[in-house]
Parts: C-alpha cells; sequence; structure tokens
C-alpha cells in the first residue's frame, strides 16, 4: 500500500539501521503473477521505499515507490514478461537512510536447462550467539560461515532444540542478520540453527541448534547462567576463556613491558654507580 508519510523526523538518519530482505530472496523463482515482499522490520519505522530493478546498479526502476511492510506487488504489472532475473532493496523512508543489501528473486516459471542442483552437503558454522551466550532482546544479532555455492541462508529460532513451532523462520542472503523486537522480551532460554540455500529451492542441512538466552538488560557478551547467579569473577574468567582474543596474550603483553622496565631501570642505576665509582677514583 503506497503512502507518503515520512520515518521518524526526530531520529538522525545515520542512527537508522538497515532493513535485511527475507522474500523473495536468494535467487528462489517466483511464478505467480504477484507476490508478497518481505523485510525485517525496523522500530517506529512507519514507511520504507521498495525499489525493483534489473541490476545492483539501480539505474533504472521496474517499481520505486513508498510503502508499508510487508507489501504485495502486481509483478505483471511492473515487470516485462522477459524480465528474467530481478534485483531488489529497501530502506526506511527517512533522508540519508541507509539501503538494505539487494536481494535477487527470478520471476517466472524455472527454465529446465537451470535445474541443475547446487546443493552443498555441509550446514553453516554458527559464530554467533554461541552456545550459552545471553544476547539483548531487543536487537540480538546473528552470524555464520559462508557456505561455497550458497545463494542465501534460512534462520530459524525456536524455545526447543525439535523447532516444531519456530517463532523466527527468515530467508536472507547475508551470513548475519539483526532482529529488532521479534524474540521474547523477558529473559528465555532459545535455540537458534541455520541452513543454506542454493537456487531452484535446493536446502543444504541444519546446522546444530545452539542454545542462547534473551535478557532485555544483558549485553552482547554476558554468559547464560542457567542455574543460580554466576560470581562477577568466575564470569569475568568464561568471558575472557570464550573470547576469540583470549586473556592469555594481553596478560603476557602486560608482563613483559613491565620486565622491560625493570631492566631499564637496573641498567640506568648501573650507569650512573659507574660513574660515581670513577669520580671518586679520580
Amino acid at each position: 500500500m503506497a503512502t507518503s508519510t515520512s520515518s521518524r523526523p526526530d531520529v538522525p538518519p545515520s542512527t537508522l539501521p538497515a532493513p535485511h530482505p527475507t522474500h523473495p530472496v536468494a535467487q528462489r523463482p517466483v511464478p505467480d503473477a504477484s507476490s508478497e515482499f518481505r523485510w525485517t522490520s525496523i522500530p517506529e519505522a512507519e514507511a520504507y521505499r521498495l525499489q525493483l530493478a534489473e541490476t545492483e546498479a539501480f539505474e533504472s526502476f521496474f517499481y520505486d515507490e513508498v510503502v508499508e511492510a510487508p507489501t504485495d506487488i502486481a509483478l505483471d504489472e511492473v515487470l516485462p514478461e522477459d524480465a528474467g532475473a530481478v534485483v531488489w532493496r529497501v530502506r526506511v523512508e527517512a533522508p540519508q537512510a541507509p539501503w538494505s543489501t539487494a536481494a535477487h528473486f527470478t520471476w517466472g516459471e524455472p527454465d529446465a536447462s537451470q535445474e541443475a542442483q547446487f546443493l552443498v552437503d555441509a550446514p553453516p558454522v554458527s559464530i554467533y550467539p554461541i552456545e550459552d551466550d545471553v544476547v539483548d532482546a531487543e536487537a540480538p544479532a546473528f552470524t555464520w560461515e559462508a557456505v561455497p555455492e550458497a545463494s542465501g541462508y534460512r534462520l530459524q529460532v525456536a524455545h526447543d532444540e525439535a523447532f516444531a513451532d519456530p517463532i523466527v523462520d527468515l530467508t536472507v542472503e547475508a551470513t548475519s542478520l539483526t532482529i529488532f523486537n521479534e524474540l521474547p522480551e523477558e529473559r528465555a532460554t532459545l535455540h537458534w540453527r541455520v541452513a543454506a540455500l542454493f537456487p531452484n529451492d535446493t536446502e543444504g542441512p541444519w546446522s546444530d541448534p545452539v542454545r542462547f538466552a534473551t535478557d532485555p538488560d544483558a549485553g552482547a557478551d554476558t554468559d547464560l547462567a542457567p542455574e543460580g547467579d554466576v560470581p562477577e569473577s568466575a564470569s569475568d574468567s568464561s568471558s575472557a576463556a570464550r573470547s576469540p582474543v583470549a586473556a592469555g596474550p594481553a596478560q603476557h603483553s602486560q608482563t613483559s613491558s613491565t620486565m622491560a622496565l625493570v631492566f631499564i631501570g637496573v641498567l640506568l642505576v648501573s650507569f650512573l654507580v659507574t660513574i660515581l665509582l670513577i669520580m671518586m677514583s679520580g
């Protein structure tokens, strides 16, 4: 639905995050005459600008409108019959708001010559959050390693490892995703997993479920304490051990600096004593 409403005029544009396209993405075919376009919501955003183009340069547009989210587009009315591959992006309708990364889909029935399977039988490797991390409930970020030949990824978050009723089930083309206001606001234990997507609706295996927790008051680097409170010293030790840059090298660096200062001091004292002895002997 088109609208002329501007979004969050009181917020500096540089502070607005970019949405993530979630459908259609990953070069998936869209055979229907119309399709719903979806993306991750931005808090308090009232309107978005949506563009469809032939290339990622976005020099000319099939579609360029201010819309609400999500929105339906009659593709047969805006795309030429031979459009084939289509690129789209979205941003909050505000001056200088950042655009999303470009998302891709194909319009029309898949060509028989494009039925090749691109499946790589390996799951993505989860990077963050890792097991028992605590994340900010309002805007958690998920990151994973890329899978060769993948055109996109499917991310799920659920209360249990069975993922029978996921509270988040999104497809994206990136290897990281920040979700706004989708997870429980109260402290909760959750699980997440991700699978690679390939052209023509081929999907790779799921990664192993990762348990994490949400907490409105938690920072991104706080660890989960499932059974009681963890002493501050133990929490600090755990965080250091789990950090990509462990505490060891930092401590070694501090120790090396101290030893260097002591060594210089000894040399200076020795030099002064030597000068004093020479003067006394003269």
